[in-house]
């Protein structure tokens, strides 16, 4: 019987399809497999295995799920920020430090309440966008006005946190009153007006005094409850003729208010840009006659809860903050003037005819479609605009040119769309999104040849990753280090990983279940609900909110196994946490989150199968221990693409025509304990050897090692290498050897 040798020397590829399994003849077909499960594939190519989630801290309200965002001030002022939803109690964001919840000189753990200002539900956390400059975050929400979370200072005065909305001095508007015939006119309001109406402040014209504003068009209807809110801004000259056109001399400015009250004809605004009292030739040439004018150029701002909504999404591109999206202008977007991020006047106040290049820019994307924006992300040839029905870029005529009012020109590059919530990840000078429709992933990036942003599909060679009965893909985030991947949330629960190693040809999509998932019992099992990464030292930190046994919890995905981890420092259960002990013990109390559950543990690198704990969360190790882990645990899982060797021409040499048996393996591994191998049948792996002695623990293995494999006779065989205790495992190399039979 013939034998013949498979050699898998790398992993790059990831999950390879099941609709693949015909193309042997594919270069990425040995470069994958059919499962790769709780493991993470290396840029290197060599698989190893997931490391555990840390337990940092029950969500605000444990039976509910919160939101977790990034605040990076700097590489070392780093946080994770959670959002809670509107509660039974109270609403207080949180933030949290490596991993440890912050708290100010006292003691007392830092939380703001934006329950009265931001009562977010849970539905509206999951969509929240969020863009950042230096120390100030820029939430979005297009239920509720843009808001910014602050630090001011540094941790060890400590430092002062405030969550505050995004105040506009001046736009966006709404287009241009469209008619002659409906006008306004204003005029300072009287102390009697605003005691009527009980307004605090003085009446005038200069900023933060408050204004009347009338509707002098019979049978037009200019105001309404709702506009209470909202900007609105009147164009007007400040000097007339005896005829009541303007003056010659006149300059045309921009009064800008933010609306107090609507209540019927009575119509007040607190001032944000000047208005001027008008004055009007009395005949005499001296233009002193004070008389209000009226003015059809006024119009509305933008954003408002009961008219518009608010902008879905942000992002800073050319020194502007970019804001798109609102519910009645989803196709519109909004650019601010140059370095002053509240402001978005289309001009100078003063003077509506001077538009200089810095101004803000209103541009709308004019297609045959709606093209809902959904995010946006700054690239250098320009402002990437990602819609449900496609991709835009935004630009200057000019390649590399700044945009400016007069210079910007929307294009499409591509009709995809992208999966509505589910954020984009920019890599580079590449973009990854989520396909609208939630199962696939493209990455989009600029191609010399066509002159234009093209949108590759990199779930080509595993199309299935992305499904899943209980949902497609939901949420994302980008680990930059220590190996570049980027991590999706599925609708079961799972979390899809892709390592993303551009320069390598590495694009390897393998998945994760978190300790206690249940694939059977949907309704219970474990599922991460959202990710978020952040920079924490040398590495990304992964944190994420997950569901187990009904309570929401935030944990924290470990780092890598490293060379110069010890053995005792293996992280490889779920939702752990970690006890030191000054002497070693082997009681365990106080851990109320563990109460009545059975779990598993590292006993200074010693594995404990299981460990029962009492309704008071207590329990007694079978021995004592310095170092003790506790949590729940996984198992990880590798199976090889179907057995078969491309056709060279006589059948003997093609597996696909043969029966082959799976008679050996040998296994290149790196610094790994545990695990089992076989094809039907799985076969615990035997890392002792005769310099090993029977009474002392076996040492981390680094070599080649030989495990035999029992196997029946199939035409494609496929290997498994399974590990369901919680020890370090690396696979850089796999070599099979087989015997063909049904071949002469």
């Amino acid at each position: 019987m013939p034998s013949r040798s498979i050699i898998q020397t790398s992993f790059s590829a990831g999950t390879i399809s099941p609709r693949l399994f015909g193309r042997s003849d594919l270069q990425k077909y040995y470069q994958g497999a059919e499962k790769i499960e709780n493991f993470l594939v290396m840029k290197h190519g060599g698989i190893t295995r997931r490391p555990g989630t840390q337990y940092v801290s029950d969500c605000f309200d444990s039976g509910t799920e919160s939101r977790l965002i990034p605040f990076e001030v700097n590489s070392t002022d780093t946080y994770i920020v959670e959002i809670p939803p509107n509660g039974l109690t109270s609403q207080k964001i949180r933030i949290f430090r490596e991993g440890i919840l912050l708290k100010d000189s006292s003691g007392t753990a830092i939380e703001i309440d934006i329950s009265q200002t931001t009562p977010y539900s849970v539905g509206q956390i999951r969509k929240l966008k969020f863009t950042q400059s230096n120390d100030i975050l820029f939430v979005f929400s297009q239920d509720f006005p843009i808001y910014q979370l602050k630090r001011s200072g540094v941790d060890t005065d400590p430092a002062s946190w405030s969550w505050e909305e995004l105040e506009f001095e001046d736009g966006p508007y709404d287009p241009l009153n469209p008619t002659d015939e409906v006008k306004v006119e204003f005029k300072a309001a009287t102390q009697a007006q605003l005691d009527q109406f009980g307004i605090s402040g003085t009446g005038g014209f200069e900023v933060d005094q408050v204004i009347n504003i009338f509707n002098i068009s019979p049978g037009s209807t200019v105001f309404s409850t709702g506009d209470a809110g909202r900007l609105f801004a009147v164009d007007f000259s400040d000097e007339f003729d005896t005829d009541d056109t303007p003056a010659t001399t006149a300059t045309i400015r921009r009064g800008v208010c933010e609306i107090l009250l609507v209540d019927g004809d009575a119509i007040f605004g607190k001032i944000k840009k000047r208005f001027v009292e008008q004055t009007q030739d009395d005949g005499s040439g001296a233009q002193n006659n004070k008389k209000p004018q009226p003015s059809a150029d006024w119009r509305f701002g933008g954003f408002s809860a009961d008219k518009t909504g608010y902008p879905r999404t942000g992002k800073f591109h050319q020194q502007r903050l970019v804001v798109a999206g609102t519910r009645v202008s989803p196709n519109r977007l909004w650019l601010s003037t140059i370095d002053r991020f509240n402001n978005f006047g289309p001009s100078d106040p003063e003077d509506i005819s001077v538009v200089d290049a810095t101004r803000a820019i209103d541009a709308t994307i004019a297609d045959n479609q709606t093209n809902s924006i959904q995010d946006l992300s700054s690239d250098a040839r320009g402002l990437v605009i990602h819609t449900l029905e496609g991709e835009f870029v935004g630009s200057a005529s000019s390649t590399f040119s700044p945009i400016s009012p007069t210079d910007f020109q929307v294009l499409r590059q591509g009709r995809y769309g992208v999966q509505p919530d589910v954020p984009v990840q920019q890599i580079g000078d590449r973009i990854l999104f989520v396909q609208n429709g939630g199962n696939r992933v493209r990455e989009l990036g600029f191609s010399f040849e066509s002159d234009r942003y093209q949108a590759r599909d990199i779930t080509i060679m595993c199309d299935n990753v992305g499904r899943s009965a209980q949902g497609n893909l939901l949420f994302s985030t980008y680990q930059q280090n220590p190996d570049s991947t980027a991590f999706f949330v599925r609708g079961d629960g799972a979390l899809v990983g892709l390592t993303y190693e551009r320069a390598e040809n590495v694009f390897a999509f393998h998945e994760h279940f978190i300790g206690k998932h249940d694939p059977d019992n949907v309704d219970v099992t474990a599922k991460v609900l959202s990710v978020a990464s952040v920079r924490e030292g040398d590495n990304n930190s992964v944190y994420m909110v997950v569901k187990r046994d009904g309570l929401f919890t935030i944990e924290r995905l470990s780092q890598i196994f490293q060379f110069e981890d010890e053995h005792k420092d293996a992280r490889f259960l779920d939702g752990y946490t970690v006890i030191n002990n000054a002497t070693a013990t082997t009681a365990i109390s106080g851990q109320t989150r563990f109460a009545n559950q059975t779990i598993s543990a590292l006993v200074d690198g010693a594995t404990i199968s299981s460990v029962t704990f009492d309704s008071s969360g207590n329990a007694t190790l079978p021995f004592a221990g310095s170092t003790v882990v506790l949590g729940y645990k996984y198992t990880s899982r590798m199976k090889t693409v179907p057995l078969a060797a491309p056709r060279v021409g006589a059948a003997q040499n093609d597996l696909r025509n043969s029966q082959a048996t799976i008679f050996k393996a040998f296994l290149r591994l790196h610094r790994s304990l545990s695990g089992k191998v076989g094809v039907e049948k799985l076969d615990e792996i035997d890392y002792r050897t005769p310099a090993n002695n029977m009474d002392t623990a076996i040492p981390l293995f680094t070599g080649m090692l030989e495990q035999s494999v029992g196997s029946s006779s199939d035409r494609q065989p496929q290997l498994t290498v399974e590990l369901d205790t919680p020890q370090p495992f690396t696979l850089l190399m796999l070599s099979l050897e087989t015997d063909l039979g049904g071949v002469s």
